[in-house]
């Protein structure tokens, strides 16, 4: 759970970084390092040894999670969602950060 919290950390560091100077170079960085975040976080999902789900059982068939395993697949599910957008951003699917905005490496 510890690490959830540390890879999110890293997560807004790199928002940090690419929002100080937004070229071209950094908004790459800024994606891989994103990319290996997702990744991460879907390791910790799916090797997490602690207690899945909590023991109550509000309807047959459905099972809650306990607190400390919902907390990592919600970060991972936050960390997904921050980089969809930012690949689709970064393909120009989406305009979330205007073209005239972000700068190339050529006008620096």
């Amino acid at each position: 759970m510890l690490f959830a919290f540390l890879f999110d950390l890293l997560a807004l560091i790199l928002y940090f970084f690419q929002k100080q100077d937004l070229t071209t170079s950094r908004f790459t960085i800024g994606l891989i390092g994103q990319t290996m975040l997702v990744f991460a976080l879907l390791v910790l999902v799916f090797s997490y040894k602690g207690k899945k789900y909590s023991q109550v059982q509000p309807v047959i068939g459905m099972r809650y999670f306990s607190i400390r395993f919902a907390l990592i697949v919600f970060s991972f599910i936050g960390g997904q969602k921050i980089y969809f957008y930012e690949a689709l951003s970064k393909t120009y699917l989406v305009s979330s950060l205007p073209t005239k905005m972000i700068k190339t490496d050529d006008q620096e």
